[in-house]
């Protein structure tokens, strides 16, 4: 049930759970910047095929050590390292590459497919 505007303070009521205005900003950045470095990585190992080693692991590894343990702490978005214990840190490591073999699989079924209709 979507509830109306004015369930909570700066929110709207989703099911039973109030999203305030910074949890989608937030999410709505998350799956934006997942899209796009997806995109990226699919070009970059277009042109550089020594990027598929892997399968995609290094990309989402190097996707949570620069996000997770850089960008977002030094940007005071997220706690640092040193701050989240070791099952948050454990789970956000995997969730990334989990993200990097996804990634790599799209990749390989888009190529194949293009590849398909352009021979």
């Amino acid at each position: 049930m979507l509830g109306a505007a004015g369930d909570g303070p700066g929110g709207i009521m989703v099911g039973r759970i109030i999203r305030t205005e910074a949890d989608v900003a937030e999410a709505s950045m998350h799956w934006t910047f997942g899209m796009l470095a997806g995109a990226i990585y699919g070009a970059a190992v277009e042109l550089t095929p020594a990027f598929r080693e892997g399968f995609g692991v290094p990309f989402g590894t190097a996707v949570f050590g620069i996000m997770h343990e850089g960008i977002l702490p030094a940007a005071g978005v997220e706690e640092p390292h040193a701050a989240k214990d070791d099952a948050e840190e454990r789970n956000e490591l995997i969730t990334h590459l989990v993200y990097g073999v996804a990634t790599e699989l799209v990749r390989r079924f888009v190529r194949a497919q293009l590849a398909r209709r352009l021979s």
